[in-house]
């Protein structure tokens, strides 16, 4: 929903259907409503099917392999529940599943983390970071920032070509699916320009675990890969691993408060969550306030 609505709302929605109380069961519907694109009404019967998206230009334009639906669908239909959704072309979906759950039984254990692991950096970094989904480049170059290097952000493999062209970097951090030019794409060119530029440490980040793949990413010339969800400790032991010098240093902040009393505090957040929270958001909203409105105004390579 996210990647098709350039603007309007995207709005997520949980509630209880009528469910059989004898079955010991209750059934939640989930739905996810936006103001995108919407989807033609000749796809629609296909759309649960894999590799199947709304056309050739969808893929170029927004990247993605048209596997998302079709193992969400599956993943629901194994829970017992139901998927569907409505959708008119050029006003926007609605996506919603249903699943039937048991309600929890005995108390809920409150957790105490015993050391959350931060880092600092020795030195500011110069970063280009290639990636075309808005959220994840928002949180990758918001660590970044936050540890005090220089990130500089594009949404695709060729903007991230033009821009090494144009100024000295310390390493990359490459997306592997991207629209236009994808990460291996971009790495070969990269490699083939000649010249301190093309020895440039370059760091693929990718959803793809599977062994075949990573070779292939290696062999574009990639020097290291970093698995999403981002481990962020990872991502830290890689860029220093790659730079050569161990630029980033651990901090154990030990929590040393008690744990919460289950009875009186079950949904009580881990010590410091609230406030990592509302930190991060400040963060992503600074940045907001510094990406130029018309991105023709930044310069080659500039994200929107």
């Amino acid at each position: 929903a996210l990647k098709f609505t350039h603007r309007g709302h995207v709005t997520l929605r949980v509630g209880v259907e009528p469910s059989d109380p004898a079955a010991g069961l209750t059934r939640l519907r989930f739905e996810v409503e936006d103001s995108g694109i919407g989807i033609p009404e000749r796809l629609k019967a296909r759309l649960f099917e894999r590799f199947i998206q709304a056309d050739a230009s969808t893929s170029r334009q927004f990247g993605g392999s048209g596997l998302g639906l079709a193992i969400c669908r599956h993943l629901v239909e194994m829970m017992d529940g139901d998927v569907g959704f409505e959708s008119e072309e050029g006003r926007g979906s609605r996506f919603w599943f249903t699943v039937p759950l048991a309600p929890a039984r005995g108390a809920v254990q409150a957790r105490r983390k015993l050391g959350r692991g931060r880092f600092e950096a020795s030195r500011p970094l110069d970063i280009l970071l290639a990636e075309d989904n808005e959220i994840n480049r928002l949180l990758i170059r918001s660590h970044l920032e936050h540890l005090g290097h220089n990130v500089q952000t594009v949404v695709n493999g060729r903007q991230a070509l033009e821009t090494v062209m144009s100024r000295r970097f310390d390493l990359v951090i490459m997306d592997v699916r991207m629209p236009e030019m994808d990460g291996p794409q971009a790495t070969r060119a990269i490699r083939g320009l000649g010249g301190a530029v093309s020895r440039i440490p370059i760091i693929a980040v990718t959803a793809d675990a599977m062994d075949d793949h990573l070779r292939a990413f290696r062999q574009a010339g990639m020097d290291a890969c970093v698995i999403k969800p981002i481990d962020f400790s990872d991502l830290m032991e890689t860029i220093d691993r790659l730079i050569g010098v161990p630029i980033h240093r651990r901090i154990e902040e030990d929590s040393a408060a008690p744990p919460a009393d289950p009875e009186t505090a079950p949904n009580m957040p881990e010590p410091g969550a609230a406030e990592e929270l509302a930190l991060f958001l400040e963060r992503l909203e600074a940045l907001g306030r510094r990406e130029p409105a018309d991105p023709r105004s930044a310069g080659p390579g500039a994200e929107r």
